[in-house]
């Protein structure tokens, strides 16, 4: 009797294995320019960020979330003098939540590590969303590149969860402009969730109404039915219920007047002001005449909400430093579909040089994210003096003080010594306190004018930054205000004695 011949058939597993691993090849080699721009992004954040990462914003965030896992949502300022039972809104509680939790469960290193992810995440999220324009993995990474040098300015703050809403917005709206669909509705309750994360809500839910107005003016155009018009309406209309969608919706409409409508300190900050011409901010403006160099050269071929999302993000950019990073994603998620009218796409030349050039990319991009997740405190927490703010809280309990210490250390101080809680004069949560408070803050500051000392007339301790408070330092010690107790590169103790 004649052998069976043998067959042999793969396991379902190892042929679902295989399909993945396929699909694996197949995007590494048809993005790896898109991986190439995703690594240099994460180089970026390593070697540029890393260093500078934790801000006063960073420790502004764990205090409130401190408050809100200990006694709940706070209403009232418990905190400081000068705010001392001012109604306190803390519109962006929920990251301030989530940042605290990560901090009290894994220490700065976790704090640190999932931020960073997140800034990668969002990163990648946007060159997804380009290549889904459809734009070019080429034409992408030519628009992400130069990007690289705008969106790495946010810090660890809460500003970081609301990039990725804002790319989910961006994209949502852009494929509804093209391919309309009941999905853009999933922008709703992206929004309600960003509404509790941070105040850039408000230009999400802008957005939205530009895409709601040019799709019903198109509607009105082409005389179309009144259904369309109500999806755009309601639409609209539920966009704008998110940004009361938050706990502290009562007191809302003021907090945004107050921070939106020129704000009292927007001359203070650095970041709230608008962007002037130098050398710090020309890839700015470069990157703002380039992108409107090409709407203009695109002509009408671009869709009208990608031109009306880039123009508001843009004026947005322009009213506040703080502001470009809106603009910059929004221009690495539209702009390459932009250069597809100008640069079209070239077939690939080497399939193979692609592959390995995408599987090196994303091996550079896992490599940093590790790196990040095993980096010691002392790397994320390098320029923050833990001994200067012992030598305050020691100081303090030896002379019951006050402390005035200037935005930087305010928080650091409350974070890193409790006790302080209503014995430091002020600190980053400006809208809590009057004109007035913030004119005296910033003759202190500036050592302006014949009363610069009385900013400082509640407090016995002056905590300072000596790389930014060198000429107050010295104003100090020139006119015999002061004594010093400490001094490092990071922090100054001076202990007053005579006004």
């Amino acid at each position: 009797m004649p052998a069976r011949a043998s067959t042999s058939r793969a396991s379902p597993a190892a042929a679902r294995s295989g399909a993945w691993s396929d699909r694996l090849a197949h995007s590494a080699e048809a993005d790896a320019f898109t991986l190439v721009a995703v690594a240099l992004y994460s180089l970026a954040l390593v070697t540029v960020l890393l260093p500078a990462f934790v801000v006063q914003d960073t420790w502004l965030s764990l205090v409130a979330g401190r408050e809100i896992a200990n006694t709940g949502l706070p209403s009232h300022e418990t905190l400081t003098i000068w705010g001392r039972g001012s109604e306190w809104i803390d519109q962006q509680w929920l990251a301030h939540l989530v940042l605290y939790a990560l901090m009290a469960t894994g220490g700065i290193q976790l704090l640190g590590s999932a931020l960073f992810s997140t800034l990668i995440g969002t990163y990648a999220a946007a060159l997804v969303a380009a290549r889904r324009r459809p734009a070019s993995s080429r034409n992408v990474l030519l628009v992400a590149v130069p990007g690289i040098l705008l969106v790495p300015l946010s810090t660890a703050r809460a500003q970081v969860f609301a990039l990725p809403l804002f790319v989910a917005v961006v994209w949502l709206l852009s494929d509804d402009n093209r391919r309309p669909s009941r999905r853009v509705f999933a922008v709703v309750p992206v929004l309600a969730l960003w509404a509790n994360v941070h105040g850039s809500v408000v230009l999400g839910v802008a957005l939205v109404l530009a895409h709601c107005l040019i799709e019903a003016s198109r509607d009105v155009y082409r005389r179309r039915g009144a259904r369309s018009l109500a999806r755009h309406a309601l639409l609209g209309v539920a966009s704008i219920g998110t940004v009361f969608a938050s706990p502290y919706a009562h007191g809302l409409l003021g907090y945004y007047e107050a921070l939106l409508i020129d704000p009292p300190f927007g001359d203070l900050i650095l970041e709230w002001r608008p962007p002037a011409p130098s050398l710090t901010n020309a890839p700015f403006f470069l990157a703002a005449f380039g992108v409107v160099w090409l709407l203009g050269r695109a002509g009408g071929r671009v869709p009208a909400f990608e031109v009306a999302a880039l123009v508001i993000t843009l004026a947005a950019a322009l009213t506040a430093q703080r502001n470009t990073i809106w603009f910059a994603l929004a221009a690495i998620v539209l702009v390459p579909a932009v250069l597809e009218h100008l640069l079209p796409a070239t077939r690939a030349t080497n399939p193979a040089v692609n592959l390995a050039t995408g599987v090196a990319a994303a091996v550079v991009v896992a490599g940093c994210l590790a790196y990040t997740a095993t980096r010691p405190a002392g790397a994320w927490l390098g320029s923050w003096s833990f001994a200067g703010a012992d030598a305050v809280a020691r100081a303090a309990e030896r002379s019951d003080a006050s402390v005035m210490a200037t935005d930087r250390n305010a928080d650091f101080l409350l974070w890193t010594h409790p006790e302080l809680r209503g014995r430091v004069a002020l600190d980053v949560r400006f809208e809590l306190y009057s004109e007035r408070q913030i004119e005296q803050y910033v003759d202190f500051k500036a050592v302006s004018g014949p009363d610069w000392l009385s900013a400082a007339d509640c407090c016995r301790l002056l905590v300072l930054d000596p790389r930014d408070d060198h000429d107050l330092l010295a104003a100090l010690e020139r006119g015999e205000y002061a004594t010093a107790i400490y001094r490092d590169e990071f922090l100054a103790v001076v202990e007053r004695t005579r006004s």
